[in-house]
């Protein structure tokens, strides 16, 4: 219960210095200081299970590039499951338009979590980013577009 009085708003006095230097070093560019001040965190914490449970539902994106593409990847996630309907249609025209806006979110998802020269990623980047994916639930929304019972449109 201390614990999750000390982060509430307003007590921000009840947080000792050591902790807010630490957190402090989430802030940074760096991805090293910002790994080695969650582990400083977590090890400090261990045994209080509220602050653990806190950071497991947590997502720590480092750096800006991929923080918009978490954005872009959360709201396609929303146009994903509003296709799922319109796949099943028997009418053509919604059935194509819902085919063609989940080929495309797809295709942007394959170019995020797949290594591409012309991008210029990392290994990391491409990681942090599959990560992501994961964390969003992005493989049960296209695990249920791969289950929908579709009939092939005439082309």
């Amino acid at each position: 219960d201390g614990l999750n009085s000390m982060f509430e708003k307003g007590n921000e006095w009840l947080i000792p210095d050591w902790i807010k230097i630490v957190l402090d070093t989430v802030r940074y560019d760096c991805p090293y200081m910002k790994e080695q001040g969650l582990f400083i965190l977590i090890a400090s914490f261990n045994q209080q299970s509220n602050f653990l449970q806190l950071l497991e539902s947590i997502n720590f994106i480092y750096c800006p590039s991929t923080a918009r593409r978490f954005f872009v990847m959360r709201s396609d996630l929303l146009q994903l499951r509003s296709c799922i309907g319109p796949l099943q249609s028997h009418i053509e025209e919604e059935k194509r338009a819902a085919c063609l806006k989940t080929s495309e979110i797809l295709d942007r998802w394959t170019g995020f979590i797949t290594l591409s020269a012309k991008d210029g990623w990392s290994d990391y980047d491409v990681s942090e980013m599959q990560r992501v994916a994961c964390s969003l639930g992005v493989c049960d929304v296209v695990y249920k577009i791969i289950g929908v019972p579709m009939q092939r449109i005439p082309a």
